[in-house]
């Protein structure tokens, strides 16, 4: 079998290069051709007293939690250089780690003045760690970003709604009808709510009235629901597919339209999480302000697709934790967007499964329906495995799929399999188009051997 040119005895030589961007460098080259010795050597990298290595290594921390490297993280975000602080705050947010919020009020009223990127680190993080102290530390600063023009107001706001408060939907509501706010302010409080219910919604279409655009988006995904759905929540399409032709001049009639299909939801005791508070309070909103300004227009678009986010949370119900594996990856598989706790379930997934049974699933996700939100999460699964068997699959599904995230999707599984891809990159490489010809050159550019360069010599 190839080689790769550089061996991992080579690069972990090179970690102690003089010159920190060759060190660098190396970490960068051992993370993503020898993930295993890199894995080894991160302690060690993190405590680096060059700033550039350490940055480059919390780049490739990933979001996989490793409880012995937290006090290396806060040490770090304590102590470390701005960019190197900012980093691990953010890692540490990812991580959920509830006890960073104590390290954040600590740094806050230490003498050194913190950054911007310090700053927008830290409330991101707090965005992320699912706790009652880290919202309250959020709430402490509200007023501060509130009565300027902050720059980290879009930011701010949210992290707040990932904490999914009533009060939080409520106040940018308000400000999204605030006739004396900025304008962009009021686009920007919308599209914040807009992001929470329906992340593929393109929020340009909603602020400037491209009611085709929007009505074919929502019709999409109404459709990949309605695949999923049992009958009796079918009949609540219906009400959606009512109200969209009264979003452009009857924003009052869309409010009872949609209020009569919430009840139906209600009644389903399933009417509950963030989507449902800004059904509820949209809903409110635009009874008591009828009308047919663009406002009013991007409130109806947020009250249908609220309505549609608690739809779908009754059609893909997230698995409880004691369920089988095969449960979690048939929740994972479903055609709809990612949400903020699917890494958490791949990791379980992959710890629980059979492996043979496993990759004959995920091979059939990918072959039968290869541009879907399923097949994305099946490609992540396939790389964070280090499936080479698959490896075949993914190198002939680059010549047949044309979306963006797909092909970015089959590009990183590829890279994680590593070496047993790259023969098969070579064979297919003289008898490809230019567009998919580049992609291979950049993978085996990525995948360093010498049968690689020389193929593309």
């Amino acid at each position: 079998m190839a080689a790769y040119i550089w061996s991992a005895s080579r690069l972990e030589e090179l970690l102690n290069h003089s010159q920190s961007s060759v060190a660098g460098w190396a970490a960068a080259k051992l993370f993503h051709l020898y993930p295993a010795n890199f894995q080894s050597r991160l302690p060690q990298l993190l405590k680096d007293n060059r700033p550039e290595v350490v940055q480059k290594s919390l780049d490739l921390v990933g979001r996989a939690h490793r409880e012995e490297l937290i006090p290396l993280l806060k040490d770090l975000y304590l102590n470390g250089t701005e960019k190197v602080s900012a980093r691990a705050i953010r890692l540490l947010g990812d991580w959920s780690c509830a006890l960073a919020v104590q390290w954040m009020r600590e740094r806050i009223l230490a003498e050194a003045p913190l950054s911007k990127e310090q700053i927008a680190a830290m409330i991101y993080a707090l965005g992320r760690i699912p706790d009652e102290d880290a919202y309250t530390l959020l709430k402490q600063t509200e007023t501060a970003v509130e009565g300027k023009d902050s720059s980290h107001w879009d930011l701010f706001y949210a992290s707040l709604l990932e904490h999914h408060r009533a009060e939080d939907v409520e106040f940018l509501l308000k400000a999204v009808f605030a006739e004396d706010r900025k304008e962009e302010r009021r686009r920007n409080a919308l599209g914040l709510l807009l992001a929470q219910v329906d992340p593929e919604l393109n929020p340009t279409d909603v602020f400037f009235a491209n009611r085709p655009a929007v009505e074919r988006h929502i019709l999409k995904r109404l459709e990949r629901i309605d695949a999923a759905a049992e009958a009796d929540s079918k009949k609540l399409f219906d009400s959606v597919r009512q109200a969209l032709p009264l979003m452009e001049r009857e924003c009052a009639r869309v409010a009872d339209v949609l209020n009569a299909a919430a009840a139906e939801v209600r009644q389903w005791d399933r009417y509950a999480g963030l989507a449902g508070d800004v059904l509820g309070l949209t809903l409110e909103t635009l009874r008591e302000k009828p009308g047919v300004d663009k406002w009013r227009y991007g409130a109806a678009c947020l009250a249908v697709s609220a309505l549609i986010g608690v739809i779908e949370e009754s059609v893909f119900q997230q698995p409880q934790p004691g369920s089988h594996w095969r449960q979690k990856l048939e929740y994972l598989l479903r055609d709809r967007p990612p949400h903020s706790t699917d890494q958490i379930l791949v990791e379980k997934i992959i710890e629980q499964a059979d492996r043979q049974e496993l990759i004959y699933t995920l091979r059939e996700r990918l072959e039968n329906q290869p541009e879907s939100w399923g097949a994305l999460r099946s490609l992540e699964i396939l790389g964070t495995m280090g499936a080479p068997e698959t490896a075949d699959l993914m190198v002939a599904m680059l010549g047949k799929i044309k979306d963006e995230l797909a092909v970015q999707a089959v590009q990183s599984a590829l890279l994680r399999i590593g070496l047993p891809a790259v023969p098969l990159l070579i064979a297919r490489l003289d008898s490809v188009h230019a567009p998919e010809a580049w992609t291979i050159l950049d993978l085996l550019s990525q995948l360093p051997t010498r049968e690689g360069v020389q193929s593309i010599v």
